[in-house]
């Protein structure tokens, strides 16, 4: 069962993820922060079950954040090429 969850929490991080970029992408600074908050919740939450995580992030020129890459435990789990919403998985 507790597998199952770890896998739950690393699919609801990599798709907030893809959302902060979404609404970046709509400019809508709103929901884009709104949504960068779900990832930092997701990433909390993983770290209190003794998972380091690592949110990529940066602000694009609209004010916008962008998060190009995820990561937890040192191994990366998706990438968002040019801060976009698709994640390329790397598992």
């Amino acid at each position: 069962m507790e597998g199952l969850y770890f896998e739950e929490l690393k699919k609801r991080y990599i798709m907030d993820a893809g959302d902060v970029n979404h609404y970046a992408d709509l400019k809508d600074i709103r929901r884009n922060r709104v949504n960068y908050g779900c990832v930092s919740a997701w990433a909390q939450v993983l770290q209190d079950h003794g998972h380091s995580t690592n949110t990529a992030v940066w602000e694009d020129r609209n004010g916008c954040l962008r998060i190009p890459s995820v990561s937890i435990d040192g191994k990366m789990l998706a990438e968002f090429p040019d801060g976009g919403r698709e994640a390329e998985e790397i598992e």
